[in-house]
């Protein structure tokens, strides 16, 4: 399968965006997500850090939503 999906991104990155069809759900909506907004797939990811106290006021913020997120897991 790994194989097959490096063929089907290959095809996609140069351009034949039909080819995501042949992918499952998630994967075929979060590469249509990027290629909408013109993001490379192939690019380094950059972080930025969040100081302790903002995370801890971003958790607590957002704790219905963690909450509900993980009980799907």
């Amino acid at each position: 399968m790994n194989n097959e999906i490096s063929v089907i991104r290959r095809r996609f990155d140069e351009g034949d965006i039909q080819v995501a069809n042949m992918l499952p759900g998630a994967i075929r909506e979060s590469w249509l997500r990027c290629a909408n907004q013109s993001i490379n797939m192939s690019s380094k990811l950059e972080y930025s850090h969040v100081r302790p106290d903002i995370l801890a006021q971003l958790k607590n913020e957002n704790e219905e939503l963690l909450t509900v997120s993980n009980r799907t897991h």
